[in-house]
């Protein structure tokens, strides 16, 4: 087989899993598959198999990314009820998964479907924030394990090291705090720090404006002694020095802080 019959094979099977409306009869078929990059034989062959076994390929793909995609957005699944099936399939006619792994489907789903989903006034406000602070579960649980040496001394005039699974996220609304049943949400500005304990199960911190400006400056390798005065410089505030121990102990505590880089 010829790599152009190849590649004119695979491009028809991926439009089948595209294809939010798929032919219902053998006429329907005739005419879709006419309008493919198919050789002659290949389009009878096709056609031979009727709409249904021609789109077999469609089902199981269909299925196959509905179920890894609820997987990472179950509570986000269920606000959107009997719609959730149609925007898998509308993602899959306007976009298609570009990465090769199941797990990264559903952050490419959220990203395609979270502006139509705010611009909706019949689903929750919260939503997009909701299917992305699931995703962080996920983001973090696979984050590398192996944190670069760090003295145990803090230095102002260094970096720190912290935890290879730290994350700052932010949210418009307080999702983590959503109940099962919760179905509405007071906006709120919400900054959580995402992170993976000892027992590598992922957990979450809230942080204040201030703390969340300072752990952004020290996850891009600012000075610690620079990441406070930035922060605060950044939001007109202070930061008491008794503050400032107990949050960098806080951390420290969490297994998140572990020192400084080593010189």
């Amino acid at each position: 087989m010829s790599r152009e019959r190849l590649a004119s094979i695979l491009e028809t099977l991926a439009r089948t899993t595209r294809e939010s409306r798929p032919p219902t009869s053998h006429e329907e078929l005739g005419r879709w598959l006419g309008k493919m990059p198919l050789d002659e034989g290949d389009r009878r062959a096709l056609e031979t198999l009727g709409p249904k076994r021609a789109f077999l390929y469609r089902a199981l793909v269909k299925k196959s990314l509905r179920s890894a995609i609820e997987v990472e957005i179950p509570r986000t699944a269920e606000r959107l009820g009997a719609r959730f099936d149609a925007e898998v399939d509308g993602f899959l006619a306007e976009e298609m998964p570009r990465s090769h792994y199941l797990r990264d489907i559903a952050f490419e789903l959220v990203a395609w479907a979270a502006p139509r989903w705010q611009a909706d006034a019949t689903l929750p406000a919260f939503l997009g924030d909701l299917a992305r602070h699931e995703l962080s579960a996920f983001e973090v649980a696979g984050a590398e394990a192996e944190s670069a040496p760090a003295d145990p001394e803090l230095d102002l005039e260094r970096p720190v090291v912290l935890h290879p699974s730290a994350r700052v996220r932010r949210y418009g609304f307080p999702v983590h705090r959503l109940a099962d049943a919760d179905t509405t949400l007071e906006p709120a500005l919400t900054t959580l720090l995402v992170y993976r304990d000892a027992e590598h199960d992922v957990r979450y911190l809230e942080l204040s404006p201030l703390a969340g400006s300072i752990v952004d400056r020290l996850l891009a390798r600012e000075p610690l002694g620079t990441a406070i005065q930035r922060a605060c410089a950044e939001l007109g505030v202070a930061f008491p020095a008794d503050d400032a121990a107990r949050f960098f102990a806080d951390l420290a505590e969490r297994g998140l802080l572990l020192g400084a880089v080593k010189r």
